[in-house]
């Protein structure tokens, strides 16, 4: 947990899957939710804010150089958003960039779950290596909670 407990236990538990074939990489994500009348989605248009809402994020450091990314995001109403994340003195998040991929979701009595399609085609990385890195976040607004893979500490 990031907020609002740093390093506290998260209350609410996600699983992620992630599987590729020769053309497409795929994610799943079951983000369980105790109240799922409790689930924040308002945002339906593509690359909106999502401080108002539930969602999972994720990026892609293609080449772990670990200063460029790919960014993705999603709500539980299927919206995406999605950006390149670039090298510079402050850094870019160039939200223009709109990658082709599908997402996928479901709410239901568990919480939320989404299906996300990338093709390959869609994002650059050195095919002869065969290790990227990667991070997932999850956000339960009504308690503004936030949940990272790997964390960092405010110090």
């Amino acid at each position: 947990m990031q907020e609002p407990k740093e390093g506290g236990q998260p209350t609410e538990q996600t699983q992620v899957r992630i599987a590729f074939d020769n053309q497409n990489l795929y994610i799943s994500v079951i983000c369980y939710d105790s109240n799922p009348s409790g689930i924040k989605a308002f945002q339906k248009k593509r690359d909106a804010s999502l401080e108002t809402d539930d969602g999972f994020k994720w990026i892609f450091d293609t080449f772990m150089d670990k200063r460029s990314a790919y960014f993705f995001e999603i709500n539980p109403f299927g919206l995406r958003g999605d950006a390149l994340i670039s090298p510079g003195q402050s850094g870019t998040f160039n939200k223009d960039w709109d990658g082709i991929w599908k997402a996928w979701t479901h709410i239901g009595d568990f919480g939320w779950s989404a299906e996300v399609k990338i093709p390959f085609r869609s994002i650059n990385f050195d095919s002869k290596k065969d290790v990227w890195g990667i991070n997932f976040q999850r956000t339960i607004r009504r308690k503004n909670e936030e949940l990272l893979w790997t964390g960092h500490r405010r110090n």
